[in-house]
């Protein structure tokens, strides 16, 4: 299977298309870091997975839900609240460095309901 190239220095803006590195996508604000609602470490998997995607620093959204479609036209930068909130309806690669346990929960509707995306602060 092939895998996205994320090494990318993909600037953060709203504007639609934008051209990152010869590719033109179309680019939503990417991810912000989040959190727990719990303090951190009460739980260890969902400590993990806030890990692995704040580490992770963008989504890939699949327009036409096809995976294996790489044409620019075909992905879109989201960030990981908007792919929390089309869990059910878009294909997005959230799931790209979870566990199959770690991808159960984050399906769960109550699990979802407990992130916190902070605002990002003015500059």
């Amino acid at each position: 299977m092939q895998q996205l190239d994320r090494s990318w220095d993909v600037p953060v803006s709203s504007e639609r298309p934008k051209v990152l590195s010869g590719r033109s996508w179309n680019c939503n604000i990417l991810s912000q870091n989040l959190m727990p609602r719990t303090s951190p470490g009460s739980d260890p998997i969902t400590t993990n997975i806030i890990y692995k995607w704040n580490k992770q620093g963008f989504f890939v959204r699949f327009v036409n839900k096809n995976t294996l479609d790489l044409r620019d036209e075909n992905l879109q930068v989201v960030s990981i609240r908007e792919a929390m909130e089309h869990i059910d309806d878009w294909k997005v690669d959230w799931d790209a460095t979870l566990t199959a346990a770690e991808i159960a929960l984050v399906r769960t509707a109550k699990w979802r309901a407990g992130l916190f995306f902070p605002k990002k602060k003015a500059t």
